[in-house]
């Protein structure tokens, strides 16, 4: 981005990277990689869809405004519709400390997507994000160095599937996903951005089932219904919120200090 053009990011920027950085890769992402050395997959899911628990809980007991009862409903039908999709399916034993390091995780994602609408950052989100990923990708390296793993790491030993999943992750996970988490929370509720987490165990049932031809669960069907009510209900509270106070929420959606700074 420098290189066309954009202007290098202030001080103030790269401190507020690191502190988002921080709580959503390496709280957020690396104790969830921890947490699935002894957990299912499919408790991993479950327990990260409290995310938009969180981000709606925890702005309420710091002071905030209750938050609307279809706004609730909606969280509770999304949460049920993922413990419909993968509760069923799950016959390993709950991990005490897998369980603290999803619940944990989880927290620490609610936390940075919160405190990312407050700090400043560059103009434009696709440097915000950058920032955010080396700071993230640097605690995340520490932490790892630390944690013993750069001595289980083989490259000789990656075969090309390997690899292509590398890349896939780094395209479509980071610079797709991850940039478009960023802009969503600049640009919308952070109840609708964390969104996500309802709908990701859902795609990945249905890739499941196109291409390793997995079986599909009796609850899927009213599972799938649950999860996507959950998402057009949040979506449209937030579209009603925004047209009934619109010089309010002008500014909400982002709540970036940075804004004033530009």
């Amino acid at each position: 981005m420098h290189l066309r053009g954009g202007p290098m990011p202030a001080r103030e920027h790269w401190r507020s990277a690191l502190i988002i950085g921080t709580l959503l890769l390496l709280g957020g992402n690396g104790l969830v990689c921890l947490a699935e050395l002894r957990v299912a997959s499919s408790l991993a899911a479950l327990v990260v869809a409290t995310v938009p628990f969180w981000m709606v809980a925890l702005p309420w007991l710091l002071g905030g405004s209750r938050p609307p009862l279809r706004t609730l409903i909606a969280l509770l039908s999304g949460l049920l519709g993922v413990g419909l999709l993968t509760v069923p399916g799950s016959q390993q034993g709950i991990d005490p400390l897998g369980a603290t390091l999803l619940l944990t995780a989880s927290f620490s994602w609610a936390v940075g997507s919160l405190v990312s609408r407050q700090l400043p950052h560059p103009p434009s989100p696709l440097v915000a994000t950058s920032l955010q990923m080396i700071c993230g990708g640097a605690a995340l390296l520490l932490a790892g160095a630390a944690h013993g793993d750069l001595a289980h790491l083989q490259p000789h030993e990656m075969t090309t599937a390997s690899w292509l999943s590398v890349a896939y992750l780094i395209t479509m996970g980071s610079i797709v996903g991850f940039g478009s988490y960023v802009f969503l929370l600049r640009h919308t509720s952070g109840t609708l951005a964390t969104s996500y987490s309802y709908v990701n165990p859902l795609v990945a049932l249905a890739l499941g089932c196109l291409l390793h031809h997995e079986p599909l669960g009796s609850w899927t069907p009213l599972a799938t219904v649950l999860i996507i009510g959950a998402v057009v209900a949040m979506s449209r509270a937030h579209g009603a919120a925004r047209a009934s106070a619109p010089g309010a929420l002008a500014r909400a959606p982002t709540l970036d200090r940075g804004e004033d700074h530009r």
